[in-house]
């Protein structure tokens, strides 16, 4: 081998490794949970089947992975406990063909009925106990059927009963210890299958501890004291996102003002870029939205670092001029920083104006949508076939059904739920008709998020400013 051939082979090597080098640097987000084409679902009672934490995990996922194309299915229905979802399992949750499943149940397991602030005598205490090794028996019953599927497993702790808060609400004292049992059952669960455990019992748990040090009236919970409003469903979501590992960046970009250069990248690609006395320009093309925050979630921040620790979109200059700059993004004003502010690196994901947290509005919306049908209509649906219309094999005829539904109603007149539970038969009487409609209209919904999430590309320019 000549000289000539040993200095042509040096050349390509050094543009291999270079090339190794900046796909390491733009490389997207990874994760430990989903894989594209994943098929999620959500297993639980009506904390789920509310759904508010799976509509915040489905949102970051589409955010931060735009070009997975996973699929999750709520399979949460109210009132349910363990048994109930042994019974449904079948009809409700593997006729998705899940690929991970997680698994949130308790609340109901646990009989909160038993409970109370005088002391339990001994035939309720038994009663207690049963429950609780009944709960371990199906819990284990259920993780084992999914398994046999070959789903991934995600075990969540049961969310908190808040015992504690000094409101008016009646309190089912105990209930939230007994909680804390079947925490621990699903923690050895998780163990037994070397899964994965999220545990919202013990994160919503402390907030509350160390809230009501200050105010006895604060809840994260509902005035029921048994479901989560809006913050407390953002906390959940935090924690499961946490507990699974995923990505703290949105996008970062490391310029150097001076030398013109590009000195880092994760999750994104820079091009075009310019820089003179007056400005710094350049197209930045990241790979992920950043998290839209839901107005009425937003006291969730001052709860737990969500912004810090899931929501991180860099950008910083290096070897600016002393001054004040001015940044637009597409031609959109974005703020006025200081020449230190922008060194020492801005989150752009906290300035809903840029036109990527726009997007990612957009992207809310939609998904809201379709939470709204699935939670609203879908879920109800599916709570009324399995339980009081269970059996039944023509759902066509509403007659018949309504004849069903007057039935079983009337065996509640006089209990506190009548009222609910007559609402919710004559929703479905409603909707059932326009059920084929509803799931149409979800499915255009699902499309129009995984075409509204992809990354653009933006123009950015730092203006000197007097």
């Amino acid at each position: 081998m000549n000289m000539k051939q040993i200095v042509l082979l040096i050349l390509i090597f050094c543009m291999y490794t270079s090339a190794l080098y900046a796909q390491k640097q733009e490389t997207r987000n990874s994760n430990f949970y989903l894989n594209p084409n994943d098929r999620v679902c959500y297993i639980g009672n009506s904390i789920t089947a509310g759904g508010e934490y799976c509509f915040f995990i489905d949102l970051y996922a589409h955010t931060r992975y735009p070009n997975l194309k996973f699929e999750s299915f709520n399979c949460g229905i109210s009132g349910n406990s363990a048994q109930e979802v042994l019974d449904r399992l079948n009809s409700d949750i593997l006729v998705h063909h899940p690929t991970i499943a997680t698994i949130k149940l308790g609340m109901n397991d646990v009989h909160r009925d038993l409970y109370s602030s005088q002391k339990a005598s001994p035939e309720i205490e038994k009663q207690q106990e049963d429950a609780l090794a009944d709960y371990a028996v199906k819990m284990s019953k259920v993780a084992e059927e999914l398994s046999a599927q070959k789903c991934k497993l995600i075990f969540i702790t049961p969310s908190i009963y808040d015992q504690t808060s000094k409101i008016a609400t009646p309190n089912n004292f105990g209930v939230n210890d007994a909680l804390a049992k079947c925490a621990e059952i699903v923690k050895g669960l998780a163990n037994k299958y070397q899964a994965p455990v999220v545990d919202f019992y013990s994160a919503m748990n402390k907030i509350n501890r160390i809230k009501q040090l200050k105010d006895s009236t604060y809840t994260l919970i509902g005035n029921d004291r048994v479901h989560p409003g809006m913050p407390g469903h953002l906390v959940m979501a935090y924690t499961f996102l946490t507990a699974l590992h995923f990505d703290s960046l949105v996008s970062k970009v490391v310029l150097d003002a001076r030398k013109t250069t590009v000195n880092e990248t994760i999750n994104c690609a820079v091009s075009h870029i310019k820089s003179d006395k007056k400005a710094v320009s350049f197209d930045l093309l990241s790979y992920s939205l950043p998290f839209p925050v839901f107005d009425d979630s937003k006291p969730a921040l001052e709860l737990v670092p969500f912004i810090q620790r899931l929501n991180q979109e860099i950008l910083k200059v290096d070897n600016l001029s002393k001054g004040n700059y001015l940044l637009t993004i597409d031609k959109d004003t974005i703020g006025v920083f200081l020449d230190s502010d922008l060194t020492g690196g801005i989150n752009l994901a906290l300035y809903p104006q840029t036109p990527q947290y726009k997007q990612a509005l957009r992207v809310m919306d939609v998904l809201w949508k379709r939470h709204q049908l699935i939670s609203n209509k879908i879920r109800i649906m599916a709570m009324i076939e399995l339980s009081a219309l269970r059996g039944l094999k023509n759902f066509d005829d509403l007659q018949e059904i309504k004849k069903v539904l007057d039935a079983d109603l009337s065996k509640m007149a006089g209990k506190d739920y009548y009222g609910w539970v007559r609402d919710r038969y004559a929703d479905y009487l409603q909707m059932s008709p326009n059920k084929k409609q509803i799931e149409k209209e979800i499915l255009a919904l699902e499309k129009e998020i995984n075409q509204m999430n992809q990354p653009i590309s933006h123009h950015y320019q730092l203006l000197t400013k007097k």
